[in-house]
């Protein structure tokens, strides 16, 4: 993997914000076979409640016992590119010899990122909560509860006929 290899300009500066966004799917698409790995050692009952990045559409699908068992939450641009901006810099940001630029490559990437996110969601008919800013944490809270309201009620009416997962899907 280019990656693990590549300096900080060549992460940050060299390659174009949509490499590096195609580097973070093929990144997130190895460290998914770990978290299917550590969750099969986890038990079912009472549920598993997941989050993350390597958590990509395409790749959960085919553990989902239906699709109402997950909800995927994509920031807008803006917003992601506000929350990126206040951060303090990261160490790759730091090193690199252009930090300001490379900030703005990692806002860029961000983008490209979140936008093969929300194709996956929607080409799978999964569910997706927006987030912009426009609604408070209780809000979001709920939006996200109200996605996965009928996996959940499911989940509680049988917990041993409905496992969060696909179990004849091996990790």
């Amino acid at each position: 993997m280019r990656w693990d290899r590549a300096t900080p300009d060549e992460r940050w500066l060299d390659a174009p914000p949509r490499e590096l966004a195609e580097w973070s799917l093929e990144l997130n698409s190895g460290r998914f076979r770990m978290i299917l790995e550590d969750l099969a050692a986890l038990p079912e009952e009472p549920g598993i409640l997941v989050e993350g990045t390597p958590l990509l559409p395409g790749l959960v699908a085919p553990h989902l016992a239906s699709p109402g068992h997950a909800a995927w939450l994509v920031p807008s641009p803006r917003f992601a590119a506000d929350r990126l901006r206040e951060r303090p810099p990261l160490s790759g940001f730091v090193a690199s010899s252009d930090p300001e630029r490379a900030s703005r490559q990692r806002i860029a990437r961000e983008r490209f990122f979140a936008a093969a996110v929300t194709k996956g969601v929607r080409e799978l008919g999964l569910p997706l909560v927006r987030v912009d800013g426009s609604r408070d944490l209780d809000a979001t809270v709920a939006a996200v509860e109200e996605k996965l309201a009928p996996g959940l009620a499911r989940r509680a009416s049988d917990l041993h006929s409905v496992p969060w997962y696909n179990s004849r899907v091996e990790p």
